[in-house]
């Protein structure tokens, strides 16, 4: 019975490290998620505006990494918010 109480307060403290963690990249995912976005759609304006199809596929790559870190900064945004409210 000892070995269960300390596995669940382990895994409390590893819970509680991460959601540091996550904290700590917020801001990082946010502001780089949205200067990726915007650089890629810039990319993929010159693409469409010259034809070119480097610009519009690295301009499609940017955009959708750009997309992502944003994706992962409002989910840890929405996890932090969760454990607040506990």
């Amino acid at each position: 019975m000892g070995k269960t109480s300390r596995r669940k307060s382990d895994s409390g403290r590893r819970q509680a490290k991460a959601l540091r963690k996550e904290t700590a990249l917020l801001p990082f995912h946010f502001f780089f998620g949205a200067a990726w976005v915007l650089f890629g759609f810039v990319a993929l304006g010159y693409g469409f505006h010259t034809r070119e199809q480097g610009a519009l596929a690295a301009g499609g790559v940017v955009t959708v990494l750009g997309g992502v870190l944003l994706i992962r900064a409002v989910m840890a945004w929405r996890r932090v918010q969760a454990s607040r409210r506990t």
